[in-house]
């Protein structure tokens, strides 16, 4: 089994995440989040504080965008980004009672699919 350096650091920072994610997870289930999202929050924040060695009450805007610019570079989804956004704002200023300006995190724009227009012989056929 090869194990990496950079997975062995995020091994290591489990210890030190998992109080946090396991009362975020708490927050969530007494808010009445449905389990998806409950589900997909907790893992958005786990993925957040493995990737980052940093103390959580030391994260900065900073980290947030930087986080961001990865997920862009990895061609993850608008919808998915929104959803990370979505969960760390909630994880910061719920859990942690800490304001992070997350709105000034650039949210990827909502991506505008034309309709399927049928023409008449389509519809008479």
């Amino acid at each position: 089994m090869n194990i990496t350096k950079q997975g062995l650091q995020q091994y290591n920072n489990l210890p030190r995440i998992v109080p946090d994610v396991v009362k975020f997870r708490k927050y969530l289930i007494h808010r009445r989040y449905s389990e998806n999202t409950i589900r997909i929050y907790s893992e958005v924040v786990r993925h957040f504080l493995l990737g980052i060695n940093k103390a959580t009450n030391n994260i900065t805007r900073q980290d947030l965008i930087d986080y961001n610019h990865r997920l862009i570079k990895k061609a993850y989804s608008a919808s998915y980004q929104n959803q990370v956004a979505s969960g760390l704002k909630l994880f910061f200023s719920c859990v942690h009672n800490r304001n992070i300006e997350i709105s000034k995190i650039e949210r990827p724009r909502r991506e505008h699919k034309l309709p399927n227009v049928l023409s008449k012989e389509e519809v008479n056929y």
